[in-house]
């Protein structure tokens, strides 16, 4: 995960996903489970460009991320924190290749940027490499 923007103004920090779906020939749509700085859940819908063993797709997303935020802007005298929401509803847009897609199983290669709708206008790109089966 790369900030772009909130976050705690963080460098970058490690990202998993957990996806199920359902691919035909021309797109894939699914559910997305993901530890991001926070939980996330998402679905998501690829249009799939080729229907050869290397594809690529263009895609989104749209779902609810439970971010997790230090409150630096604390007042020091002991007093509660802000309340500012770090949860909220999120976008994103995907682009990446599915490799050995008809084999059975293939290789993801990811690109998202996602935006967050709360207080800290949290925005990132995120870069995920993984398996599907």
């Amino acid at each position: 995960l790369y900030p772009k923007s909130g976050y705690d103004r963080d460098d970058r920090s490690f990202a998993m996903d957990f996806r199920t779906g359902y691919e035909a020939p021309d797109f894939a749509a699914g559910m997305l489970f993901g530890l991001r700085k926070g939980f996330a859940t998402h679905v998501y819908l690829d249009y799939l460009l080729t229907r050869t063993d290397i594809c690529p797709y263009i895609g989104g997303s749209f779902g609810f991320h439970w971010v997790s935020h230090d409150d630096d802007d604390a007042p020091e005298n002991g007093d509660h924190k802000q309340d500012k929401k770090g949860d909220g509803f999120e976008v994103g847009v995907q682009a990446g290749l599915r490799i050995f897609r008809t084999w059975n199983f293939e290789v993801l290669i990811n690109a998202e940027y996602l935006y967050t709708f709360n207080d800290y206008d949290d925005q990132a790109v995120i870069f995920t490499v993984g398996l599907l089966k």
